[in-house]
């Protein structure tokens, strides 16, 4: 009887423990193919198999390894594996951890995989960045990079005090590219610095709205987050002129830049009075009765609230 007892608690440790093994060996071979066809020069999407609840744990531990790989395609590649790892994860750790991964790869040695890393890390919500991942990012920032209007930007979203001289000097550096000086203007002016939001607004206001203005320009304004950038954007609202274009393929045609505008402001707006898809579009078959509504909001809520979470 006690020898049955004693085999029977040994068979319940034991089948746990092959599963857990099996499982980390179908996650190991699963990464294998991928990172394989990698170092051929081919890409290829995992399955969902390493991405399932479960199982995140175990693919960030095993392609984690790979992120210190002398191939870049390998490095790419487990970057993508991390960032999907890490939107899919539902532990706050797993999150984290992906986060800080992302973080490093902002010094890699290639430009487009610090280009992705740190644009990949606008999905995560500020609780995810953990000190070490702050300062990844923080000494990421290089006068006269490549790659820094992605991490000037990140480090305007994350509110990294320290770097705020950093940034000045970039956004009052002469020899500075033109590119580089406003994404440092940017950040600033999201961290609240008024000699740049000032800035933005000047270069904002020699600009000719059309669809060019609305689809780059306007996005990036709307990153900073400040009042008086947002009463300019709003403005737009209120012109009537068709110079934008639906961006639809199957039927495009001129339309009121205020469409696309109500669309942009939707996210950041507290007690946006249009009811909006996932997407941010607007839900309503009739436009102009839509934007008339939001002009008329706005008329009455001038003292508006902007949401600051989020990138």
């Amino acid at each position: 009887m006690q020898l049955k007892l004693v085999t029977g608690i040994l068979l319940c440790l034991i089948i746990p423990f092959n599963q857990v093994f099996s499982q980390e060996k179908k996650v190991a071979k699963e990464i294998d193919i991928v990172i394989s066809a990698a170092r051929e020069g081919k890409m290829i999407m995992p399955g969902d198999l390493i991405f399932r609840e479960e199982n995140i744990g175990l693919t960030l531990n095993e392609v984690g390894s790979f992120v210190a790989d002398s191939n870049a395609l390998v490095r790419n590649q487990s970057y993508m594996i991390i960032n999907k790892a890490g939107r899919s994860a539902k532990s706050n750790s797993e999150i984290s951890t992906s986060v800080e991964l992302l973080a490093g790869g902002c010094h890699d040695q290639n430009p487009g995989i610090v280009r992705y890393c740190s644009k990949s890390l606008q999905n995560f919500p500020r609780r995810y960045f953990s000190g070490k991942s702050k300062e990844y990012i923080r000494t990421a920032l290089y006068p006269g990079s490549r790659t820094l209007p992605n991490i000037a930007l990140m480090i305007g979203y994350l509110n990294l005090q320290e770097s705020a001289g950093t940034l000045q000097r970039i956004a009052n550096n002469k020899s500075e590219s033109r590119k580089n000086k406003w994404y440092a203007n940017l950040a600033l002016a999201r961290m609240g610095y008024q000699p740049s939001v000032k800035y933005c607004l000047n270069v904002y206001k020699n600009q000719a709205l059309n669809s060019k203005l609305v689809d780059n320009m306007v996005p990036e304004l709307l990153y900073t987050r400040q009042k008086e950038i947002y009463d300019k954007v709003v403005k737009l609202l209120y012109s009537d002129e068709k110079n934008c274009l639906s961006g639809n393929p199957d039927n495009e045609r001129s339309i009121p830049c205020g469409y696309l505008v109500m669309e942009l402001l939707s996210p950041y707006i507290e007690g946006f009075p249009l009811e909006t898809h996932a997407s941010g579009a607007i839900k309503s078959g009739d436009y102009d009765q839509a934007l008339e509504e939001l002009r008329t909001w706005f008329r009455n809520n001038q003292d508006y609230k902007i949401k600051d979470s989020g990138f």
